[in-house]
C-alpha cells in the first residue's frame, strides 16, 4: 500500500488528502454545531465534542505521517514565546488576513455567500450559546486547515516541486476549496502564501494554527455583534492595519535576509 502511495503524483495526493482527510472532519464538526444550535438546548456541548474530535484528528495525523526531515514543517504546536519573531509573524498575519480580505470584499462589493449565511445563522441565538459554538468553528478551521494545508500538503509538494511554486499551488487550492467569489481569490492567494512562509520559517504549525484561530475568533465574534460587512469608516483603519501587518511579516524575515546576503556576496 505504501509503495502505491509513493507512486501517486504529488498533485493527485493533494486532492485526495483534501477529500479524505479535511472535509470529513470539518463536515462532522460543523454539522454537530448546527445540530446543537437548533436542538433547543442552551448548553454549547458541541464545543466539547469539537475538542475531542480535533484531539483525535491531531493524534491520527501525527501517527500516520512522517515529516521528520530538516526542511519539513513538523506536525507540532511548537511556539517559542520568547522569540520576538514569533509574535511579529502572528500579529502580522492576523492584521494582513483581516485587512486584505475585508478591503477586497469592500472594493468589489462581494462576499462568500455560503460562508456568510452559515455565520449569520448564529445571530438568531443567545451569546452564551452562539459564541462558544463560533469558537468551535474557529478552532476547527485553524487546526484542520493548517494541519492539512501547511502540514501534510505543503510537505508533500515541497518534496517534489520548488518551494515557491508549492506555496503558490497551495494558495490556489486553498482559495478554490473555499468556493470564493472570483473577486476575493487574489486576497486569499496572498494570505495563504504568507501562512506557508510562516510555517516554513518556524518548521512547525504552532504559529500558523494560533494565528488562524485568532483571525477567525476576531472575525466571527465581532461579526456576531456588529455584522460582517465592511463599512466606509473601516477602510482607513484597515489600510493602516495592512501596512503594519506587512511590516511585521517582513521584519527580520529570513527570506529577505537571505536575499540581502546573496546580494552582498555578488557585490564582493
Amino acid at each position: 500500500m505504501k509503495n502505491i502511495w509513493n507512486k501517486i503524483p504529488a498533485w493527485i495526493k493533494v486532492i485526495l488528502i483534501n477529500c479524505v482527510v479535511m472535509y470529513p472532519v470539518i463536515i462532522l464538526i460543523q454539522s454537530t454545531v448546527v445540530f446543537n444550535l437548533q436542538s433547543g438546548s442552551e448548553i454549547p456541548w458541541a464545543l466539547a465534542f469539537t475538542m475531542v474530535v480535533l484531539f483525535g484528528f491531531w493524534k491520527l495525523v501525527q501517527r500516520f505521517t512522517n515529516f521528520n526531515q530538516p526542511e519539513d514543517v513538523k506536525i507540532k504546536m511548537d511556539l517559542n514565546l520568547s522569540d520576538s519573531n514569533v509574535w511579529f509573524r502572528i500579529v502580522g498575519i492576523i492584521l494582513i488576513t483581516i485587512s486584505a480580505i475585508s478591503l477586497f470584499s469592500f472594493l468589489f462589493k462581494d462576499v462568500p455567500e455560503e460562508q456568510l449565511a452559515f455565520f449569520k445563522l448564529f445571530e438568531n441565538y443567545s451569546a452564551t450559546l452562539a459564541l462558544p459554538l463560533l469558537f468551535s468553528v474557529a478552532l476547527t478551521a485553524g487546526v484542520v486547515e493548517e494541519t492539512v494545508y501547511r502540514g501534510i500538503i505543503q510537505n508533500t509538494l515541497v518534496r517534489t516541486y520548488p518551494k515557491i511554486a508549492s506555496f503558490i499551488g497551495i494558495a490556489v487550492l486553498f482559495a478554490l476549496m473555499h468556493f470564493l467569489p472570483v473577486s476575493l481569490i487574489l486576497a486569499y492567494l496572498f494570505v495563504s502564501t504568507s501562512f506557508s512562509f510562516i510555517a516554513d520559517e518556524f518548521k512547525s504549525l504552532g504559529a500558523v494554527i494560533t494565528a488562524h484561530v485568532l483571525v477567525d475568533v476576531i472575525v466571527l465574534f465581532t461579526g456576531y455583534y456588529m455584522g460582517y460587512e465592511t463599512t466606509n469608516e473601516q477602510v482607513i483603519p484597515l489600510l493602516i492595519a495592512f501596512v503594519v501587518g506587512l511590516f511585521f511579516l517582513l521584519y527580520k524575515n529570513p527570506l529577505l535576509q537571505g536575499v540581502k546576503a546573496r546580494k552582498l556576496e555578488v557585490q564582493s
